[in-house]
């Protein structure tokens, strides 16, 4: 199986109409631009999944869609008809297949007084949760409803909003992510032992007062971060800052899209068209390698007039009234890039050394300009947007990033958009073209697909990114260069690095996940979070392989018991690789005598285990041991040792006093007399569930890890949402 399948799988599911051809399908997305259409034809552009899905097919049989991939509604108000006016506007939005962001940070603490039967507020966690199941509730062509949540450091409710997805049942269709307040930074960075969290009632006259401590509040966001991924941090005084609109006193910015690349007034959208970088390179590979200026100007300018032409058309597209007139007034488009990591390799540099960040830099400024350029253009042949105001010359970023002769256009004509550049999740989308979505590094150059044959039996197939094959092809070399890299062997500070320099030329925002390896410790993460702040980033997600929300990821290559080329089974002395998918999962929480263990075991669908992964609780201990007990015993089973005969080897393991201790001083324990044996009950427990012999029910879904509903492969932290190699995103 070649990337021609995986394009095709994509192209059918997701955005072909009716029978239409490749050709006829460029034909009804291009409408009338033929210069686009060539554009998309040559690999160098591509719009959003909206627009492929549902250009000259909405209105057909009385079909219903939007042009535009995510909406932030008005911020709910603190009374419950604004609330459920707010869950109303999510359902409308997610029926037409948008995905949605909603600020809570109005809404009353837990606690506070309020003027009905209950009294009391039952919070705005709670309210968020409701949320949440409407966007788990309604889908549009199999998909659930994309959904961010974000509510502002300073509200009293918000370490109850930073624990929501340590229990791994709630909002599980939902990201989460916290609005920091430079305020907030500035009182930890200068080590102030007291921070308030208020929140002013006027319906009761109440201010709801909280003391915290900044550095341990920062603490547990870290920590959370560490343990599942979420919450994100927006730095929303930067997000206020950095745009074109900064200096607009009726620019308000309502909340985030659910990956969080486009800050948006109440009401906004962002409608998407993306720009393949990779395709700009010519001799590739090469020492002659470089890239195409004058080629990617133009290409930045006809995207900037196809948005401009899709938004004309898809005014009335939009679900909601609000969402019409934010559209109108604003006029916000969001082009974006692709393939960057496939960029650097054909220009023989590494992903996040000096070179890739000079080059970065270089397109980045002839980005900006181009699209400031054309705006202005569009401008003075249509008006300016709406709501423009020369005020927008006062912009530090555009006074920043703009060159004088841009900066004199816009004098005179003024901008016909209010937001023009932004970097958010391309996988679908960069998948039809064949390169890495958005500016992350690549996940692997390698990974396995499943099918199942016409005897009904699952056949895994190697498939590598089609630069691979262009590498081998140009090159004549079967062995990758050393600037074929992955993203767990990018340095986090590279991966900043990168993000800084685009985020200097991107007036919206920039949707990244930084994928850091299991031992990485929750100061590192700290330091992340600071070092984001202080290079000026609008906003920062990480995802920590391994954490609890699903199982290690690696470099997907079979294990060596499936069957490929006709082999099966394990040789002495081999190895499985890591695997990538678990069919299933139980997760447990253990009372031990030196602390709490969370222990995760993971299983394939052969009915065996094949993972262990070990944790350390808040208050347990001797990580080291743990961490190194877990890959001892994953390293067992991918050699073939089977599970009895290393259940047997723990349970020998002398009883440990501190075991002891605890039980004579009354303490309720888990089964077992020592950290090992414990892990040997709930692994003997599990393996005798997956073979029917009972071992008590089996995890929820919600504890299964992270599966693409389209194929059953895991699904990969990136570009701030999870999506999968077979083209899924859960937040498309």
């Amino acid at each position: 199986m070649d990337h021609a399948d995986l394009k095709n799988d994509i192209f059918r599911k997701k955005y072909q109409y009716n029978d239409e051809t490749w050709e006829q399908f460029l034909d009804r997305v291009a409408g009338n631009n033929r210069a686009y259409r060539e554009l998309m034809a040559q690999g160098k552009v591509m719009p959003g999944g909206r627009i492929l899905a549902n250009r000259g097919t909405v209105g057909r049989g009385g079909r219903k869609g939007t042009y535009s991939n995510c909406y932030v509604i008005t911020p709910p108000e603190d009374s419950l008809e604004s609330i459920y006016d707010a869950d109303y506007k999510l359902a409308r939005t997610f029926s037409y297949g948008g995905g949605c962001g909603v600020d809570i940070s109005y809404l009353a603490p837990k606690g506070a007084r309020v003027n009905n039967s209950a009294e009391t507020s039952s919070g705005s966690v709670s309210f968020f949760e409701q949320f949440a199941g409407t966007a788990n509730r309604i889908a549009q062509k199999g998909r659930r409803g994309a959904l961010i949540g974000i509510l502002s450091i300073d509200h009293p409710d918000i370490e109850e909003f930073i624990n929501l997805k340590n229990d791994l049942s709630k909002a599980t269709k939902a990201n989460i992510s916290v609005k920091v307040s430079s305020r907030f930074m500035q009182s930890l960075i200068e080590d102030h032992s007291d921070y308030y969290l208020e929140f002013y009632r006027p319906e009761t006259d109440d201010l709801i007062s909280k003391r915290i401590n900044p550095k341990k509040l920062f603490r547990k966001i870290a920590e959370s971060a560490w343990r599942t991924g979420e919450p994100g941090m927006l730095f929303w005084d930067r997000i206020n800052e950095w745009n074109l609109c900064s200096e607009i006193p009726d620019f308000v910015l309502g909340g985030v899209n659910p990956c969080g690349e486009e800050p948006l007034v109440s009401g906004g959208s962002c409608l998407l068209v993306a720009i393949n970088l990779s395709a700009f390179i010519k001799d590739p590979f090469t020492e002659k390698a470089k890239f195409d200026f004058d080629g990617f100007k133009y290409a930045v300018m006809q995207s900037v007039i196809y948005a401009n032409e899709i938004l004309d058309e898809g005014i009335q597209l939009h679900p909601l009234k609000e969402q019409v007139k934010a559209v109108s007034e604003w006029r916000q488009i969001g082009v974006e890039i692709m393939g960057l990591a496939d960029a650097f390799i054909k220009m023989r540099m590494t992903y996040g050394d000096i070179r890739s960040i000079e080059l970065s830099d270089q397109i980045g400024k002839v980005m900006i300009n181009a699209a400031l350029e054309q705006s202005a253009l569009l401008a003075k042949e249509q008006g300016p947007f709406p709501k423009y105001s020369e005020k927008v010359l006062n912009s530090r970023f555009l006074n920043e990033v703009a060159n004088e002769n841009v900066i004199d256009l816009i004098k005179k004509y003024g901008l016909r958009n209010s937001q023009l550049l932004t970097i958010g999740p391309t996988g679908s989308i960069s998948n039809l073209v064949g390169v890495n979505g958005g500016i992350e590094p690549f996940y692997a150059f390698k990974y396995r697909r499943k099918t199942e044959s016409l005897h009904g039996e699952d056949k895994y197939y190697i498939v590598e990114p089609p630069i691979v094959k262009e590498y081998r092809e140009i090159t004549g070399k079967d062995d990758l260069s050393e600037h074929f890299v992955v993203a767990r062997d990018v340095p986090p500070l590279s991966r900043l690095l990168i993000q800084r320099t685009w985020q200097t030329y991107i007036d919206a925002g920039i949707s990244s996940t930084i994928n850091l390896k299991n031992d990485v410790t929750v100061e590192e993460v700290e330091e992340l979070f600071l070092k984001a702040y202080s290079f000026g980033l609008k906003g920062l997600t990480i995802f920590r392989e391994g954490c609890e929300r699903t199982p290690v990821f690696s470099t997907p290559a079979p294990s060596a018991g499936e069957k490929i080329g006709g082999k099966t089974g394990l040789r002495r002395g081999e190895i499985e690789p890591i695997p990538k998918l678990s069919d299933g999962n139980r997760q447990v929480r253990l009372a031990t005598g030196c602390g709490t263990i969370h222990l995760n075991i993971t299983r394939n669908g052969k009915g065996k285990i094949n993972q262990v992964f070990i944790q350390r609780g808040s208050k347990g201990t001797c990580l080291c041991n743990q961490v190194a007990l877990s890959r001892a015993i994953s390293l067992l089973l991918r050699a073939g040792v089977d599970v009895y005969n290393i259940i047997d080897q723990l349970e020998s393991v002398p009883p440990c006093p501190s075991y002891y201790g605890k039980k004579k001083q009354g303490k309720k324990l888990s089964p077992g007399s020592s950290c090992p044996s414990a892990v040997a009950h709930q692994l003997r427990k599990y393996q005798e569930h997956i073979e029917g012999q009972g071992g008590g029910p089996e995890a929820p879904e919600e504890e299964k890890g992270l599966l693409c509903p389209d194929c059953g492969s895991g699904l990969i932290p990136s570009e701030g949402c999870f999506s999968c190699i077979c083209g899924y995103s859960r937040c498309s």
